[in-house]
């Protein structure tokens, strides 16, 4: 009966959000790409920072007299006020004008290095810094900017003094004209008509004084006056450059690296789906147990003969493989499972050892077990065991009888009986649907307390969908740094779309410093080092 496949989802539900402990996994399985990231950005940092020419900057130091030029040609009583802050703002833009920069190339010619100006806080001090290649040039342009400053402020008060003075003697002028006109007309003027001229001539006379006495001081003062800015603290020629500077450009190429790196494990976790821990797998499956995780082995990746001895010597690997039988076992207490099959999504994932060894688990526990090599395409079960494959599976389907016989005993493990696939067969989905077929795994079942069927990957053939629907139950198995979430979730699709009982997952190759086996095994929760921009399978 074909039953309806639950939709899969290999997205994160929206209403879950992801812990921190998350983000720390994503960097660790990440963080060679990130440590590659940053040691770039930084060399690139510091190389550059090394390429570049050597800078020396020089500093000049003026002191300026915050005093407006018409507090002097103030003539009131009231004193002006007079907001320091702005007018030294205002003299920092003077010093920085293109009036200054041209009398200042005027020495040095076009090639004059640029100025930076600005005021040294809660003083009335102005920087003037120069950085240049060549030292001596900073030095000089430094002192000549402050000193042109200075005299362009002096130059520039003269003139404002000088306009005073033209404005005092305008009205001195026009009050020696109103004296004479008042004397002449006091020759005449009798009683209080003379009265009030002379009144008025005093007044003339004495404001007279005022503007003379004022002018007189206007034109002391600027042929005194400095423009009230001195060149307290001369530049010097410096003898270490400002720039480049490797320890700053490697702190800041560390900085930026690390940021940025940051975001590229992120990114990179987010195109590539592959499968990393258990949650990934769990999130994929849609309820189905995660039954063991098993620890990469070398013995049992280097595609030659089984080391039949390695469950004996016990570790993480035995432990898996126990669990896996522990688990199958609990589950066979609610429902018969005698007959399991043992899928992927894709090659190269594990099924195979991991039948082989389930099977080998089981029949050490004291279960009479049959290993079936279901796989009649690119069989592997006779070479792990180094047996003869020249009769099995295929030659008991196609055969008018089929007969025990062919069942090989594994003299290593007693117990343990094997039927490999026998020669290869072009049609061997039509040979796993056939009557004869659900007959031998009858009689298979009947012979054993449990058998074990290596089948093909589930998305390449259809050799496996044909074998799940006869079998009591199907493990998947899935890698770490292997299998994506997406070729995992298809392989579950197309067995619940054939009815097939998928009892759980097995999660193979796990390496020992990943974060999946600390999980698991309790180990610290280290990482192996994740590809560098591996590309996602779809």
């Amino acid at each position: 009966m074909m039953t309806t496949a639950p939709e899969i989802s290999l997205a994160r539900p929206a209403t879950q959000e992801p812990a921190l402990r998350e983000y720390f996994g994503v960097l660790n399985r990440r963080r060679r790409a990130v440590a590659i990231f940053v040691a770039l950005v930084t060399l690139m940092a510091v190389g550059s920072s090394l390429l570049q020419a050597k800078r020396y900057t020089a500093e000049a130091r003026v002191l300026i007299q915050p005093r407006d030029s018409s507090e002097e040609l103030n003539t009131g009583a009231a004193p002006i006020v007079v907001d320091r802050k702005r007018i030294i703002d205002t003299e920092v833009r003077v010093m920085s004008s293109e009036r200054v920069r041209q009398r200042v190339e005027k020495i040095f010619g076009d090639g004059t290095p640029p100025v930076t100006v600005t005021p040294v806080e809660g003083t009335d001090l102005v920087s003037v810094a120069v950085t240049s290649t060549d030292p001596a040039l900073a030095q000089a342009v430094a002192n000549a900017t402050a000193k042109e400053y200075a005299s362009y402020r002096r130059d520039t008060r003269k003139d404002d003094l000088t306009g005073g003075i033209q404005s005092l003697q305008t009205e001195m002028t026009s009050l020696t004209n109103q004296i004479d006109d008042l004397q002449a007309k006091l020759k005449t003027a009798t009683g209080a008509r003379a009265a009030t001229l002379k009144v008025q001539q005093d007044s003339a006379l004495a404001r007279y004084a005022q503007l003379e006495q004022q002018s007189d001081s206007l034109a002391l003062s600027a042929s005194l006056s400095t423009g009230d800015a001195n060149l307290v603290d001369p530049a010097d020629k410096p003898s270490e450059p400002t720039s480049p500077q490797p320890l700053r450009a490697l702190i800041l190429g560390l900085v930026a690296g690390t940021v940025l790196g940051i975001g590229l494990a992120f990114l990179l976790d987010l195109l590539d789906d592959r499968v990393e821990s258990k949650e990934d797998v769990e999130r994929v499956v849609l309820g189905r147990p995660v039954l063991a995780m098993v620890p990469l082995d070398e013995r049992w990746s280097t595609g030659g003969v089984a080391d039949l001895g390695a469950l004996d010597q016990g570790g993480a690997m035995a432990e898996a493989f126990r669990s896996l039988r522990t688990s199958l076992q609990f589950l066979a207490s609610e429902r018969r499972l005698k007959t399991i099959q043992v899928t992927s999504a894709l090659p190269g994932e594990g099924k195979s050892t991991t039948a082989l060894n389930l099977a080998i688990m089981s029949a050490r526990a004291g279960a009479t077990t049959i290993l079936v090599d279901a796989d009649l395409r690119q069989p592997r079960v006779h070479g792990l065991l180094d047996m003869p494959n020249g009769t099995g599976l295929s030659t008991s389907l196609l055969e008018e009888a089929a007969r025990g016989r062919r069942l090989a005993g594994v003299p290593a493990v007693p117990g343990l009986y094997v039927l490999t696939s026998g020669p290869t067969t072009a049609f061997p989905a039509e040979l796993l649907q056939s009557e004869r077929a659900k007959a031998l795994i009858r009689r298979l079942a009947e012979k054993a307390d449990l058998v074990v069927f290596d089948s093909p990957p589930v998305l390449p053939v259809a050799d496996p969908l044909v074998l799940a629907g006869q079998v009591d139950a199907v493990l998947l198995v899935a890698s770490i740094g292997g299998t994506t979430r997406r070729q995992l979730g298809r392989a579950v699709e197309l067995l619940d779309q054939v009815g097939a009982n998928v009892c759980g997952t097995v999660i193979n190759k796990v390496s020992h410093d990943s974060a999946a086996y600390g999980q698991y095994y309790g180990a610290d929760e280290r990482s192996r080092a994740a590809r560098f921009f591996r590309p996602a399978s779809v």
